[in-house]
């Protein structure tokens, strides 16, 4: 057999490896052909660590002689332990086994004069399930139970994972329901009486329910003016132009643009006006599920104070209210179009007028009203693009309270007094969307184990003596749980199955664990 990292020159480091440095080298790897040569030499092989590349840095590079003098790359803590990597990025520990690998028999013993002879080695601990992929075990031999008939249970209470029992870093995306208790399209708005006036200049935060009394009461999202120049709004005294608009717009570009970036620019054009809705963490989880966000906002009564030369810095206070023609301006993100544009925040797409249910309106040359910066839960409006589609008039005056964000909350809670085609209420809808990480164990309970129990209603008696004869013959046992434990084998995680499964000398068992984390 050719073991590539064999040589006989135990004393040397090779391939220019000095034995005082430290640091993961691939050529530290042995093939899964020297792996094979040093079990099948007698050797026991542990596995301690599943990720050679970072652990590495703990030990010292050292040639190790194993077979006819042989030396392969090992490495050596500072206790003198030896160990190996192989190909998987696992380092295992390596040991000198006292027990004959072909008969079974300790070592420099005579082999029995007759009948079979039960594998002795060193038999890790698992349960179904005991599972933990470190954990190196300390039990000697364990004898198997023979077939029915024969010798009474494995002893076993614990049985170790292998590697290839352990498949971890899993990942998957997981959608769910925007908004609070699982409602994917928020058709109830309320602000909340909790907010100061001074809050009230800045934001909005608006809740799924007005009722103090009502447990399910929480908040969704907040809306929010921005204005570049600080317009919109009255100073906090003292400094002019020093106003919450300005604020706003000045925390959300940071939040949202890249460094050199100092306005929003959306559809080619630079907008120094904008509102915002930020949704809350917990509702989004981790990002904003692109292809299943709409805003609809009913058209405001702004027309009446522009038309004609009339005075915009009016439309503010209880001057806003809805147009009260049945108009809805109803958008949606780009993604079904074009991919997404990378920021230092993520991923970003344009957002059009559109529904979920029909797509991009004129999808040839979509009409473009803001971004969405997914990964923040954020989405910026062109106010100059709703005045002119949506009729806000919104208020752009030096030192005057406009109140901007009403509009915007009197637009969407509008909004959902009506319908569209097929009868659904036009609200907030989204999906929030997260990365799911795992890691799957497989639990092998072969025929002839755990078909026992310790449950005190298997046996009877003070001796202990099995409940029902036939249990003698054809034990039967019913596996309705696994447990994860640590290497001190405390119980750290547990997994039912829907129902139980019985095991016996002639059925075995695979149950698949997915841890979640």
């Amino acid at each position: 057999m050719a073991v590539p990292f064999f040589n006989n020159n135990s004393g040397k480091t090779g391939g220019g490896m000095s034995s005082q440095t430290s640091g993961y080298d691939a050529r530290m790897v042995l093939d899964a052909s020297i792996i094979a040569a040093l079990t099948s030499s007698g050797y026991i092989l542990t596995p301690t660590s599943y990720n050679a590349s970072t652990d590495f840095g703990q030990f010292q590079p050292i040639r190790k002689t194993v077979i006819n003098g042989k030396t392969i790359p090992a490495l050596q803590d500072s206790a003198g332990n030896v160990y190996v990597i192989d190909e998987r990025n696992v380092i295992y520990l390596l040991e000198k086994s006292k027990v004959n690998p072909n008969t079974g028999t300790p070592l420099g013993s005579a082999p029995p004069s007759s009948g079979p002879v039960a594998p002795q080695g060193r038999t890790p601990v698992m349960s179904v399930g005991l599972l933990d992929p470190n954990w190196s075990g300390n039990g000697g031999g364990i004898i198997p139970p023979a077939p029915p008939g024969g010798t009474i249970g494995s002893g076993k209470v614990y049985t170790q994972f292998a590697i290839d029992d352990i498949v971890p870093n899993q990942q998957e995306v997981v959608t769910r329901a925007l908004w609070s208790n699982n409602v994917g399209n928020l058709t109830t708005f309320y602000t909340s009486s909790a907010e100061t006036a001074t809050q009230k200049r800045y934001y909005y935060e608006i809740w799924n329910s007005g009722s103090q009394g009502d447990c399910g009461a929480q908040p969704q999202f907040s809306i929010a003016y921005g204005n570049k120049l600080g317009s919109g709004s009255n100073d906090e005294g003292g400094q002019i132009e020093d106003t919450p608009s300005r604020a706003i717009y000045g925390q959300n570009r940071l939040l949202c643009l890249d460094q050199d970036a100092e306005s929003f620019t959306i559809n080619g054009t630079t907008t120094d006006s904008i509102y915002v809705i930020n949704v809350n963490r917990a509702r989004m989880r981790e990002y904003l599920d692109e292809g299943n966000i709409e805003i609809n906002l009913a058209h405001l009564s702004g027309s009446e104070f522009i038309a004609g030369g009339g005075d915009a810095d009016a439309h503010t206070g209880s001057n806003v209210t809805l147009a009260g023609d049945g108009s809805v301006l109803r958008l949606i993100d780009d993604s079904s179009l074009n991919p997404a544009t990378i920021m230092q925040s993520g991923e970003v797409y344009n957002i059009v007028s559109g529904s979920i249910e029909d797509g991009v309106y004129n999808s040839s040359s979509p009409n473009v009203y803001g971004l969405l910066f997914r990964r923040k839960g954020i989405i910026i409006l062109d106010a100059t693009r709703l005045d002119v589609s949506a009729s806000f008039a919104t208020v752009t005056g030096r030192e005057v309270p406009g109140d901007n964000p009403m509009k915007l909350f009197t637009a969407m809670s509008g909004a959902a007094q009506y319908n569209d085609g097929s009868g659904d209420p036009l609200g907030f809808a989204g999906r929030g969307a997260e990365k799911v990480k795992s890691t799957h164990y497989f639990v092998r309970a072969k025929n002839a184990e755990y078909n026992f129990s310790n449950n005190p209603t298997f046996v009877t008696g003070s001796e202990g003596d099995l409940r029902h004869p036939s249990m003698y013959s054809d034990p039967k046992s019913y596996i309705t749980t696994v447990g994860l434990y640590n290497p001190s084998k405390e119980l750290v995680a547990v997994a039912k199955l829907s129902q139980a499964q019985q095991k016996s000398f002639t059925k075995e068992a695979l149950i698949e664990v997915k841890l979640e984390f």
